[in-house]
């Protein structure tokens, strides 16, 4: 039998984050007469249809759970906030505190294609200001995308795929960068992601059960929920 675990696609101890306000850096923004960033980052994925083999809902759980998980967080800003549009980093003394940039939990579309899930990611409350050019924008937005294609990739096996849109929404207009005009709304076109994970043939009810409830109530609540009603989830 495959792995039952959740292999998390995101930095240990992600939870561990502490954070310090400081006043200070905010008053100093303002006083350059530059915006802040106040950011939130959203997934909405299909729910399942039926038909779906045990292996396959196992895996789209596992994703869910790996949307929802706080380190995605520390990923997507070290990556695409430091990386391309200067963000200071959690270690330059002015960590982001949690409601200034956070990862709201994913909502579920109607699901319409057996085999292929909808993910549609949003990164919204992102600032244009003097230090950001309009390509810093772009190459952010492309490397969300990265981020999100990498997960579905790693979590949804062969023969499962995802389509990904993923825009970003911004205080100001910016200038394209391939024809005339302006938008606050960059976005990709939406990409169709093959999965290249390995399917879990056999997974057990119980096993699923716990799996699916974690990805919809989150995993204290899922496991507290199991341990009260005394349902054995692991694998024989």
């Amino acid at each position: 039998m495959g792995d039952l675990t959740f292999p998390f696609f995101v930095v240990e101890n992600a939870q561990q984050e502490t954070f310090v306000p400081t006043i200070q850096t905010k008053l100093r923004l303002r006083s350059r007469g530059e915006r802040e960033d106040s950011m939130k980052l959203k997934a909405t994925v299909s729910d399942v249809l039926p038909g779906l083999s045990h292996g396959q809902r196992f895996a789209v759980a596992q994703l869910v759970i790996t949307l929802n998980d706080p380190g995605l967080r520390r990923v997507v800003f070290d990556r695409v906030l430091v990386a391309n549009l200067r963000v200071p980093s959690r270690d330059s003394g002015n960590p982001w505190g949690p409601a200034e940039a956070f990862t709201q939990e994913c909502d579920r579309m109607v699901p319409s294609h057996p085999d292929t899930l909808g993910m549609d990611v949003t990164l919204s409350g992102v600032s244009v200001t003097a230090r950001r050019a309009a390509v810093d924008f772009w190459n952010a937005l492309a490397t969300l995308g990265n981020v999100y294609e990498e997960m579905i990739r790693k979590y949804l096996p062969v023969g499962m795929k995802a389509q990904l849109g993923v825009r970003m929404g911004l205080d100001r207009q910016i200038e394209y960068l391939d024809r005339p005009g302006t938008t606050s709304l960059p976005e990709q076109p939406a990409v169709l992601v093959e999965g290249a994970g390995e399917l879990t043939e056999e997974v057990p009810p119980a096993a699923l059960l716990m799996a699916e409830l974690r990805a919809r109530l989150g995993i204290p609540t899922a496991d507290l929920l199991v341990e009260v009603l005394g349902i054995n989830h692991r694998a024989p």
